[in-house]
């Protein structure tokens, strides 16, 4: 049976609690990315960031945005 798999997208939006540079700095550490890739996903917003990944993945990656303010 084959694993189903999702894409991971963000909209651009941040939280109005959270500062936007430590928000896109906390993207670029969760995607493991360099900061300026990371700058770069939320000016082309909306983007999927993620794909082919399993649900367990794509749960624990959202959670981590949205902890974030992403």
């Amino acid at each position: 049976m084959a694993t189903e798999l999702f894409h991971l997208q963000i909209t651009g939006a941040i939280s109005s609690e959270e500062n936007e540079t430590e928000a896109i700095a906390a993207l670029a550490h969760i995607l493991v990315v360099p900061l300026s890739q990371a700058q770069l996903l939320f000016s082309h917003a909306p983007v999927v960031v993620k794909e082919n990944i399993d649900l367990d993945t794509a749960v624990s990656i959202e959670s981590e945005l949205e902890k974030h303010g992403i």
